[in-house]
């Protein structure tokens, strides 16, 4: 157990499988999420089998590093889960589409959708900034430790401001 003396500094415990504040996404799904985001039309081609293997919530939630309550919200937000299974390509379709729906479920502040005034690639910037800042903002609302709500926050207002980025980026081009 972790406690903090008053001549100790604030120590975070290691990082453990549920929550890793240093990551992106839970480890194998940022090639779903960028081969998606590509429209790769031919996307069962350019992913792994492993992808497309339907697992139980709780095997998903293992295999690709989630918290076992982050997919089970999922699915009580509409996730289909044929058979009680589902596959990480499916997972990530629906969290594509469904964010907002998930935000709300879980008592999460909405997040401005993306327009139709926004270019391509700023719709593709926003939409993933949003996915990412809704697995920000749903650990930091779950973590007990100050360390990692923090390091969780940190985060989501880094991924807020995706779009943004992206247009000062071009501009300096």
């Amino acid at each position: 157990m972790w406690r903090m003396s008053s001549r100790t500094p604030v120590q975070l415990p290691p990082y453990d499988r549920l929550r890793r504040p240093a990551s992106l996404l839970p480890p194998g799904l940022e090639q779903v999420y960028s081969t998606m985001m590509k429209g790769d039309k031919n996307m069962k081609d350019s992913l792994d089998e492993k992808y497309e293997t339907p697992l139980t919530p709780e095997l998903f939630a293992e295999k690709f590093n989630y918290s076992p309550a982050f997919v089970r919200l999922a699915i009580e937000c509409g996730l289909d889960s044929p058979g009680g299974k589902i596959t990480a390509v499916a997972f990530c379709n629906w969290f594509v589409k469904h964010y907002n729906n998930f935000r709300k479920m879980a008592g999460l502040a909405l997040l401005k959708l993306p327009t139709e005034t926004m270019t391509a690639e700023e719709r593709e910037y926003t939409t993933v900034g949003n996915i990412l800042k809704t697995h920000a903002d749903y650990f930091a609302s779950r973590s007990s430790s100050l360390g990692f709500k923090k390091a969780w926050r940190d985060l989501s207002n880094e991924y807020s401001t995706c779009a943004k980025k992206y247009k000062n980026l071009q501009g300096q081009r």
